[in-house]
C-alpha cells in the first residue's frame, strides 16, 4: 500500500483553485510577442497550491533530500503544468514543447 505524502485535502483544494481558475475565461493568456499560451497565470500562488508544499511534509523531505538551507521557503508559488490526455509529451506549455535544439 502507498503512503500518500500530501494529505487528500490538501490535493483537493489545490485542485479546486486550479479548476476555478480555467473556467474563468481571463485566465487564459497569448503573449502578443511570441504566441505562446499561458493558462491560470498567478494560480501557482495561490495558498491552496502553496499548501501542497508548506502545509504538508513535502517540505521537509526536500530539505531532508537537498539539504536544510537549499530549499527557498520564500518561492513565490508553483507551476501548473497541463497534461491532455494523448498528449505527446504529457506536458503542455512549457519546455517540453519546444524542438530539440
Amino acid at each position: 500500500q502507498k503512503k500518500q505524502v500530501v494529505p487528500q485535502e490538501l490535493v483537493q483544494a489545490a485542485l479546486a483553485e486550479i479548476n476555478k481558475a480555467l473556467c474563468s475565461p481571463e485566465n487564459v493568456k497569448v503573449s502578443e510577442v511570441d504566441g505562446t499560451t499561458q493558462y491560470c497565470p498567478g494560480v501557482g500562488a495561490s495558498p491552496a497550491v502553496r499548501d501542497l508544499l508548506f502545509a504538508s511534509p513535502v517540505f521537509s523531505l526536500a530539505q531532508r533530500l537537498l539539504g536544510v538551507g537549499k530549499v527557498n521557503k520564500q518561492a513565490v508559488g508553483g507551476q501548473i503544468a497541463l497534461r491532455p490526455p494523448g498528449s505527446s509529451n504529457g506536458h503542455v506549455g512549457g519546455a517540453g514543447d519546444l524542438p530539440p535544439t
